[in-house]
């Protein structure tokens, strides 16, 4: 009797087994989103193709929304068909959806019919419910950083985060059941492989799924018993269709077409309302600060030329590259490396403007400087130390240095070009009229009287430190080359000036033509000499 009542545990046990299967992960069997609620008005939502989750979206989501709100009981279905975009706007537009999930005005749904990724899937997956074409494809939320070689695979930490960020709001949204944890972890983290097992003895009963390192884990006599069926590929975040979701235990509803939307979710004389976002606003134009706030340093910086000094222009440049630098390293402390080798530059560029004038090694290397911080900000803004040579037989790091010397280059064209655009005009502006040099200046500086160019200046402090008296029409030769500033011997003395804008060489006759303040303005006698514009 011991005998037979220990068969029969031992049966009992057997039998147990092969009903829980290897796992304690429950069994997922085919279910459908089940709506027990009926709305007499439906907001169909056209968000257009291929729409960016951007700032954009957020915005025009949230209009949509407000614009629902106090209409009754409406039911708004937001139509996606989106690649993804920006995790913070999806972070944002799912935290509206959300404050909506208790409403009992507005409730938010969603409609995929082609595809909906990355970020587009996680706001697809927080709706309310979910409706999707058998065939549209879903999922691959594998966050990516942006770098200036490109967009790369996310670090673990942000990618744990996320993935718990989605499961909670995703499982959360009012769904019943919830969505499998294990399937949404496996969107997000492309590191989780999951494994369809079908048992062999049992070829009727329901798969289970389980993670796949759980599986290969089990004694192999225990893994005989199944068959298995990998899920998604090793190199991507989990991307389903429409039925395998529900195969996979998603409650969700599949629609061929949106007019069956109408038919589940409204009342015999619902009112369909269809609002088209598709149009100019699902253009999504993104604002790339850190390009914007380059440019507005060489703007300013080119400006600063048409000063005499260092004028207002030059400070508001350097503050323009320091917030340039902040912004591409998403305000982090990494931001303090290019930003001292930036300043270190930028006092070199002043030492030689003022203490060695001429073209020098301090001057070589201050724009080298300049040139290497600016890569490190772009290529590197992650680096807390100095990065390592670029790798020139690495591919990626080729295309990184092509796109920093491309973003440079054009920054630098569109700067300049813009400020001497601005150097024609600002002088006419009250304000602006006292900083910068007026390019007619000269040409009525030599219409003056020659009692008024007699009688203008007085004396004034030489750049050897004597005293020296320095009147409009004094001549000189430049001492140093004038970039636009420099040093000028002028009656046996040297004096700082400035010209109106042009660079002269070192020994060009020159003639002072305006003088104020401490302010020497000379330009060349012979313009037929060797003279750049600046």
């Amino acid at each position: 009797m011991a005998i037979l009542s220990f068969r029969w545990f031992r049966w009992i046990c057997s039998l147990t087994l092969l009903v829980m299967g290897p796992s304690t992960q429950a069994q997922n069997r085919p279910s459908e989103l089940v709506l027990t609620e009926r709305f007499p008005r439906i907001i169909h939502v056209d968000l257009g193709e291929n729409r960016m989750v951007n700032g954009s979206l957020y915005d025009d989501i949230a209009k949509e929304l407000q614009r629902a709100e106090g209409r009754g009981p409406v039911a708004v279905v937001l139509k996606i068909d989106s690649g993804g975009g920006e995790v913070p706007a999806a972070q944002d537009i799912v935290a509206l959806i959300r404050s909506y999930r208790e409403s009992d005005q507005v409730r938010v749904f969603a409609w995929v019919p082609r595809f909906a990724y990355s970020a587009a899937a996680w706001i697809a997956l927080a709706c309310r419910g979910l409706f999707i074409a058998p065939d549209a494809t879903i999922g691959n939320l594998q966050p990516l950083v942006q770098s200036f070689r490109g967009y790369e695979l996310a670090p673990g930490k942000i990618v744990s985060s996320l993935a718990e960020e989605v499961v909670v709001t995703c499982q959360d949204n009012g769904v019943q059941p919830r969505y499998p944890r294990l399937f949404l972890l496996a969107m997000v983290d492309r590191d989780i492989e999951i494994v369809e097992l079908h048992d062999v003895s049992r070829p009727e009963a329901p798969p289970i799924y389980m993670r796949a390192t759980d599986f290969r884990a089990r004694p192999a006599k225990e893994r005989a018993r199944y068959e298995p069926n990998y899920i998604g590929t090793p190199e991507k975040a989990l991307t389903t269709n429409g039925q395998r979701l529900i195969d996979f235990g998603f409650p969700v509803r599949l629609v061929k077409m949106e007019e069956q939307i109408r038919d589940i979710i409204g009342t015999p004389d619902v009112e369909i309302e269809e609002r088209d976002l598709s149009g100019p606003s699902a253009l999504g134009f993104h604002i790339d600060w850190s390009v914007i706030l380059l440019v507005a340093a060489f703007i300013l910086l080119a400006l600063e030329f048409k000063t005499a000094g260092v004028g207002v222009f030059g400070v508001m440049g350097v503050l323009a590259m320091i917030l340039f630098f902040l912004v591409q390293a998403d305000w982090e402390q990494s931001a303090m490396l290019p930003i001292a080798i930036f300043l270190l530059g930028a006092f070199l560029l002043l030492v030689e403007a003022i203490i060695l004038p001429g073209f020098t090694i301090p001057g070589v290397l201050g724009i080298l400087m300049i040139l290497y911080a600016t890569w490190v900000g772009l290529v590197h803004p992650e680096a807390h130390t100095l990065p390592p040579w670029p790798d020139f037989d690495d591919k990626t790091e080729v295309r990184g240095i092509r796109d920093w010397g491309l973003t440079i280059l054009g920054s630098l064209a569109v700067g300049m070009g813009v400020a001497i655009s601005l150097g024609k005009v600002l002088h006419r502006i009250p304000f602006f009229s006292r900083m910068v040099l007026i390019p007619s200046m000269a040409l009525r500086m030599k219409q003056r009287t020659a009692e008024s160019a007699e009688t203008a200046g007085g004396p004034m402090r030489a750049a050897d430190g004597t005293r020296a008296t320095v009147v409009v029409g004094a001549r000189g030769i430049a001492h140093t080359p004038l970039r636009p500033a420099g040093v000028a011997l002028i009656a046996d003395h040297k004096i700082d000036v400035v010209t109106p804008g042009m660079w002269v060489e070192k020994g060009t006759p020159v003639e002072v033509v305006e003088i104020s303040g401490l302010r020497v303005v000379v330009e060349p006698i012979d313009h037929s000499n060797e003279v750049r514009d600046a």
